[in-house]
């Protein structure tokens, strides 16, 4: 693969700080995205913060009810 090969062109250092800043750059957008499921099922925007437990918070905003479905 082409990133087996990149790979020992970075130092152990370097290969870190792209991880971090991946998941800096990604949670942001993760966690903005969970808010809106929450929003669009009827819920509160700010229930979509359980979205910091990770994998297991997009399971609980995916169980959640949704509430719009009565709205009409």
């Amino acid at each position: 693969m082409a990133w087996e090969r990149l790979l020992p062109l970075f130092g152990e250092t370097k290969r870190i700080t792209v991880g971090i800043m991946m998941i800096l750059i990604g949670l942001p957008v993760f966690l903005w995205g969970c808010m809106n499921s929450a929003d669009g099922k009827g819920h509160s925007k700010w229930g979509g913060l359980v979205g910091l437990a990770g994998c297991m918070g997009l399971v609980v905003l995916i169980v959640l009810p949704d509430q719009m479905q009565n709205a009409e």
